[in-house]
């Protein structure tokens, strides 16, 4: 279910080959929670396309976030969220087979328990942003509300 340059002018990289390539700056997940991903993720792929520029083939890289719409055994089958910048050979909503090899981000929602800002709930998120907004640098409320004297 690959896709290759010669037939579809596009293909996926291996983010795991990009990152044993630069350790240093290109981070990705562990191959264990790569290959854990579950139906209804959404991952970001590496996706190359084969293109012109001044008559002369190139090839541009492209992250594209994919939803996780299927699994057989240690192959995925996703879903593409958006329309690719640089090429017309994809469009958003074309299914995709992709191995974890490829998987270069794995999306942490909010209300997932190992996102930094984690809040279950509406209200949950809501007060993180409140007390993000008026209780940063020491302060109680912001210096406008702050001022203000309270009647005896």
């Amino acid at each position: 279910m690959h896709s290759s340059f010669e037939v579809d002018r596009w293909e996926l990289e291996s983010a795991e080959a990009r990152a044993l390539e630069y350790p240093d700056k290109f981070k990705i997940p562990s191959r264990k929670e790569r290959e854990s991903v579950q139906i209804g993720a959404t991952v970001k792929l590496l996706f190359l396309f084969m293109n012109e520029e001044d008559g002369q083939p190139i090839i541009d890289c492209e992250r594209i976030w994919v939803n996780v719409s299927g699994r057989s055994g240690q192959e995925y089958l996703g879903v593409l969220t958006n329309q690719p910048a640089t090429s017309n050979a994809l469009s958003f909503g074309a299914k995709i087979g992709f191995g974890p090899e490829h998987i270069a981000v794995i999306m942490i929602r909010v209300t997932d328990p190992r996102h930094p800002n984690y809040a279950p709930t509406f209200f949950g998120r809501l007060l993180r942003w409140l007390r993000a907004r008026f209780f940063r640098k020491g302060k109680f409320l912001p210096e406008s509300v702050a001022n203000v004297r309270r009647p005896d």
